[in-house]
């Protein structure tokens, strides 16, 4: 069992949304939500605490949005020297979780031990894995600052139930993620869903997570850092997806035309060497050209030896989505910084644009 003094909690604040399997579906088979976040000292917790919001996922978008919320339960930090605690534990398949999944509990540290004790929890919630994902298995706990996270965090970890206890033991354990607090007072935010978009062929959770860089204790599209998409595999195996995030414009579109590049820092301190199981890389972007005649082309470029990786272009007068090859082999086995470019192929005055988001991709296999 995992236990977590609120206290120390509230600078962690994790944002668990899980499609739950475990719990009812709603009206017209909607899904049930449930938002887990941290409440700051004030009239609901004069000594903060944690937020537990429940509701309908009525626009099926995966995320319990504000307009969606139909309760809220706030467990807050106890009062006379008393601490509240959360204790995280792996549910087995049963009543509570068809699939198994993860139970928090809450309660007051009435003995000062602290550990969460039977006793003294007040209130419990299941996270279920979903109804696809019999054979995988996650497990969440915190992580102090160190060497993972510098301002510390959260781990997931996740295998398959190779021995059917609906456990995940230390020896199945494949693959491990760690999401850090964010930096200069931005909170990370992490939503975990079950894949309903048919990503994973056999069932799956999507993993997203990003910085609240507007404090709203939501995590929107432009916020998102990374993505991964860990999928039941075949013959005993786990498929994972991870994209990370290179550039990204929501708001509007940039260009460039003739002679003129423009340059825009992607990932730093990238290493190829972090990713040992990663059979395929490659990124993704959305160009456009306002002439067909001249191709918008994007490079990804090692800016730290100076070499260009790989290279995506379109003639297309509309956004399109490109995709480069398998750049594996083109990355070095050392800890660089990446850059995008964008050009065109001919000196001329139409511009090339690129907008939304561009993505490194790496694929992997356990």
């Amino acid at each position: 069992m995992k236990n977590i003094k609120l206290n120390n909690f509230r600078h962690l604040t994790l944002l668990l949304i899980l499609l739950s399997a475990c719990q009812e579906n709603g009206y017209d088979g909607l899904a049930n939500l449930t938002n887990i976040i941290s409440e700051a000292p004030g009239i609901n917790c004069e000594r903060g605490g944690l937020k537990i919001e429940t509701g309908l996922d009525i626009n099926s978008n995966g995320i319990l949005d504000k307009d969606e919320v139909d309760s809220n339960e706030f467990v807050c930090n106890g009062l006379n020297g008393l601490s509240y605690l959360s204790s995280y534990i792996t549910e087995p398949k049963g009543i509570n979780c068809e699939k198994g999944g993860i139970k928090v509990s809450f309660g007051l540290d009435s003995n000062n031990n602290g550990t969460l004790d039977d006793i003294e929890i007040t209130s419990s919630t299941f996270l279920c894995n979903g109804v696809d994902a019999n054979d995988l298995l996650t497990e969440i706990s915190s992580i102090l600052p160190g060497n993972n996270c510098d301002t510390g965090g959260t781990k997931i970890e996740y295998g398959l139930d190779v021995n059917g206890n609906g456990s995940l033991e230390k020896s199945e354990v494949s693959s491990t993620a760690y999401f850090c607090n964010g930096e200069e007072g931005k909170t990370s935010l992490i939503r975990i869903i079950e894949d309903k978009e048919g990503v994973c062929e056999k069932g799956g959770l999507i993993i997203v997570s990003g910085r609240d860089s507007n404090s709203d204790g939501n995590l929107s599209e432009e916020e998102i850092i990374e993505t991964r998409s860990i999928c039941n595999g075949v013959d005993g195996k786990i498929n994972e997806e991870i994209r990370l995030v290179l550039h990204t414009n929501f708001s509007g579109a940039t260009g460039v035309s003739g002679t003129g590049v423009n340059s825009y820092p992607a990932l730093i301190n990238f290493d190829k060497r972090n990713w040992s199981k990663a059979y395929s890389i490659y990124f993704s972007t959305y160009l456009k050209t306002d002439d067909s005649l001249n191709n918008a082309i994007l490079d990804l470029y090692n800016m730290t030896f100076y070499q260009t990786i790989g290279s995506v272009s379109t003639n297309s007068t509309e956004f399109t989505n490109v995709v480069s090859d398998n750049i594996i082999d083109h990355l070095p086995e050392a800890n660089i910084n990446l850059y995008l470019y964008l050009r065109s192929s001919n000196v001329t005055d139409s511009v090339v644009w690129i907008r939304g988001k561009s993505e490194l991709i790496i694929k992997q296999e356990y």
